[in-house]
């Protein structure tokens, strides 16, 4: 009895973590709204990249879609995870919103140093697929007493494969 239990269960787990399609980007954005205000928000001027290059993995379910999102080179060298999240596929446009705590600006910015462990950030993201062309649009907004950071970017992604985009979110 306790073997078919877990081979039930062990069936249920797999069945609700198993995607249709997984795709793998490399997005280059570029701020076209600035809606922040204060010194932190000066960084995000039209025409800048918000924090850089992003890796975006996601995994597409029926209309679900999961979607994982990786800053691409933090100032170590190395990709921090910005965020995992669940979202929508419409009309060809996946899309994920998602309110987080900012761990990875706090490292970023070095605020750690100064005793914050969270900030109130957010991002939507939506990706879509014109003609042989993968773009992105999408929002971020981060606050923290004197931090507020709000802007809208745009960009092109290049399409990597799953080992290349192991290798760059590791």
């Amino acid at each position: 009895m306790q073997k078919i239990i877990g081979i039930v269960l062990l069936t249920l787990l797999l069945s609700v973590n198993t995607y249709a399609n997984t795709f793998y980007l490399y997005c280059d954005r570029e701020i076209y709204e600035n809606n922040g205000s204060g010194d932190w928000s000066l960084y995000y001027k039209v025409g800048n990249s918000p924090d850089g290059s992003i890796l975006i993995k996601t995994e597409e379910k029926k209309s679900s879609i999961k979607m994982t999102v990786h800053l691409a080179e933090m100032d170590d060298g190395n990709p921090g995870k910005m965020f995992s999240g669940k979202g929508s596929l419409k009309d060809g446009h996946y899309i994920v919103k998602k309110n987080h705590s900012g761990k990875i600006f706090i490292k970023l910015w070095y605020l750690k140093d100064y005793g914050v462990t969270k900030i109130k950030a957010s991002d939507k993201i939506d990706l879509s697929k014109k003609e042989n062309l993968w773009v992105i649009d999408g929002e971020g907004t981060r606050k923290f007493d004197v931090i507020n950071v709000s802007y809208k970017y745009r960009g092109e992604c290049n399409l990597l494969t799953k080992e290349e985009y192991l290798k760059a979110s590791k």
